[in-house]
C-alpha cells in the first residue's frame, strides 16, 4: 500500500511540474489524469481493507443462557406457575407488562396474582418487591377480587369506603385504598392470573384506563399461553422419551425382583415420596404381601401381609381402581392403609394407589405417600399409570 502511494505520488508530480501545452487542453489533460490515479488508489485502498477484514478469526455465537434448564416437567395443574418459576424470558415479561401499565395508571401499589385454587390466590409479584417472593403468600378470594374473579372482566371501583370490604391482602390501618382497578388475564388451561393496582385518591381511574389497559391484557394473555402450550409440549415429549427409556431398561430384567428394582427407582426419579410401596398378590388368592418399600419404614415393612378387604392398599388391587386422597387425616374416621387393626398412619397424610394388572386380572399395587397433604394430582395419578402398564408388559412376560 506504501508503495503504491509513493508511486502516485511522484506520478502527480511529474504530471503538475512539467509542462505538456499551454491553455485549456493542457488543463482538461491533467485533470483526466488525475482522477483516474485517484481512482486507483482507492480501488487499491479498498482491496487492501477487505482482505484484512477476511484474514481475522471467526467468532462465535453464543446464545443466552436460559435460567434454568429447559427439559423440565410441567405441572397439568399449574403449568403457568411452573413456567414462571422456570423460564426467565416469562418472568421478565411479567415483570415488564406489569410495570408498563403500572406507569401509565401512575399509582404506587400493584399486585399480581395467580389462582392457586377455588377461592384462594397467592402473590406472584407486587410493586414494593420486584422479584418473586420466596414463599407466595395465600389470600381467600372476598371483596373486589371475588367480583374480578368471577365476572374475569377489568374492574373499576372508585370512592371506596374504609368500611367496605375492599382487598383481603391489606391489612392493618396505616393505608386504605380509595380507588381501585382490577385486569383478569386468561391463559392456557382455564388458568388466570391477575394484576391489580390501586389508589389512595378517589376517582383515580376512568374508562380510558380501562380501554388502555385491555390491549395490553390480551397481548399478554396471548404471549403467555402460546408459551405454556410450547413448554407442555415439550414436556409431553420428554415424558414419551421418559417412558421409552424406562420400556428398554426393563427388557433387560431378567426377573420380577428386578424390574421391580427398576420401577422404584424410575417411580423414585420422577416423583417426590415419602414411602412408596410395590405390593403383589398371592397367587389367585385375597391375601397381598409388601415386596418392596422406598422411604419411611414403619410397622408395614417388606414381607408384611394383608387382607385386599380391609385398607386402602388392599382395596386398589381387589377392585381394580386407582385411589387418590388428599389427606388420610380429613373426616371423621381414621382410614387404615393395609388392615384393619391399624391406629396409625405414621404422620403420612397424602395418598395415591396405582393397580398392576394384566391380562385384565390384578397382580399388585403401587402406592405414593407424603407427609404433606394434597401432594398429588390427577395428572400425576395418569403418569404413575402410564408407568405401570409398561410394568405390567414385563410382568405379564416374565409369568410365561
Amino acid at each position: 500500500m506504501i508503495r503504491t502511494i509513493t508511486i502516485v505520488v511522484l506520478a502527480l508530480l511529474g504530471i503538475f511540474i512539467h509542462p505538456f501545452a499551454p491553455g485549456t487542453i493542457d488543463f482538461i489533460y491533467r485533470f483526466l489524469i488525475f482522477s483516474a490515479l485517484t481512482y486507483l488508489v482507492y480501488l487499491n485502498f479498498r482491496t487492501s481493507e477487505a482482505e484484512s477484514v477476511a484474514q481475522l478469526p471467526l467468532q462465535s455465537y453464543e446464545p443466552a443462557v436460559p435460567k434454568t434448564d429447559l427439559n423440565v416437567e410441567i405441572q397439568a395443574n399449574f403449568p403457568f406457575l411452573k413456567l414462571f418459576k422456570k423460564d426467565v424470558r416469562a418472568e421478565e415479561f411479567v415483570q415488564s407488562q406489569f410495570e408498563i401499565i403500572r406507569n401509565i395508571l401512575v399509582v404506587q401499589n400493584g399486585w399480581v396474582f395467580y389462582k392457586s385454587s377455588a377461592d384462594t390466590i397467592s402473590t406472584l409479584l407486587s410493586s414494593a418487591e420486584t422479584a418473586k417472593e420466596s414463599h407466595e403468600r395465600e389470600y381467600k378470594i372476598s371483596g373486589l377480587m371475588q367480583i374480578l374473579d368471577s365476572d374475569d372482566k377489568i374492574l373499576i371501583e372508585n370512592n371506596l369506603t374504609n368500611d367496605a370490604q375492599l382487598l383481603s391482602y391489606y391489612s392493618g390501618d396505616d393505608y386504605k385504598p380509595s380507588s381501585f382497578i382490577g385486569i383478569p388475564i386468561p391463559l392456557y388451561a382455564d388458568e388466570k392470573i391477575y394484576f391489580t393496582f390501586d389508589s389512595a385518591n378517589t376517582d383515580h381511574f376512568n374508562q380510558d384506563d380501562k380501554m388502555i389497559v385491555d390491549s395490553i391484557r390480551k397481548s399478554t394473555s396471548l404471549f403467555l399461553t402460546n408459551r405454556i402450550k410450547g413448554y407442555t409440549l415439550l414436556s409431553s415429549l420428554k415424558a414419551k422419551d421418559s417412558l421409552l427409556d424406562f420400556a428398554i431398561s426393563l427388557n433387560g430384567s431378567k426377573t420380577i425382583t428386578h424390574a421391580m428394582g427398576r420401577l422404584s427407582e424410575h417411580i423414585s426419579a420422577m416423583f417426590e415420596a415419602t414411602r412408596m410401596t410395590i405390593c403383589l398378590r398371592k397367587g389367585d388368592s385375597d391375601t397381598g404381601i409388601v415386596k418392596r418399600v422406598v422411604g419411611q419404614k414403619d410397622d408395614i415393612d417388606e414381607g408384611f401381609e394383608f387382607l385386599l378387604d380391609q385398607g386402602l392398599t388392599g382395596w386398589v388391587m381387589a377392585k381394580n381402581k386407582p385411589y387418590l386422597i388428599e389427606d388420610l387425616e380429613k373426616g371423621e374416621y381414621f382410614i387404615p392403609r393395609y388392615t384393619k387393626d391399624e391406629k396409625s398412619n405414621f404422620g403420612l397424610r397424602s395418598y395415591l394407589g396405582i393397580p398392576l394388572y394384566a391380562n385384565e386380572k390384578v397382580f399388585g399395587a403401587l402406592t405414593l405417600e407424603h407427609i404433606i397433604t394434597n401432594k398429588y394430582s390427577e395428572a400425576d395419578k395418569k403418569r404413575i399409570t402410564e408407568i405401570a402398564e409398561i410394568f405390567s408388559t414385563t410382568f405379564q412376560r416374565q409369568q410365561t
